[in-house]
């Protein structure tokens, strides 16, 4: 019986050690503020494209804008939070850069006769 006990009281207190342990795993933490921007511009691929992003606590607000295949330029400008999740202003407008398209070859093969 002593033993069944202080196996007991071993496991209740390594259990109540664990809760407590768990616990501070889920601490509050402080305000959160980040600030951030890339800019690609690849005349190879034709990739052009930024982003602006900050945010402080829990709003976030940011613009990205990307040229699209057909040229135009898209522009989001987009905001979110806990009362109104997100919320995002699309746009586009016309560029006059082109971007480049892979050419296509075509390879005319001429037939192989096979002999067995």
């Amino acid at each position: 019986m002593f033993y069944k006990l202080l196996i007991l009281t071993v496991f209740t207190v390594v259990h109540v050690h664990a809760i407590g342990e768990l616990r501070d795993l889920h601490e509050e933490h402080g305000p959160v503020a980040y600030e951030f921007q890339y800019e690609v511009h690849d005349p190879h691929t034709g990739d052009i494209k930024s982003q602006k992003e900050a945010r402080k606590d829990d709003h976030v607000v940011g613009v990205y804008q990307l040229i699209e295949p057909d040229g135009h330029r898209r522009i989001v400008h987009y905001k979110a939070d806990d009362h109104n999740g997100f919320e995002a202003v699309v746009s586009r407008e016309p560029t006059n850069i082109k971007i480049p398209v892979p050419e296509v070859q075509h390879k005319i093969l001429a037939p192989t006769l096979l002999h067995h």
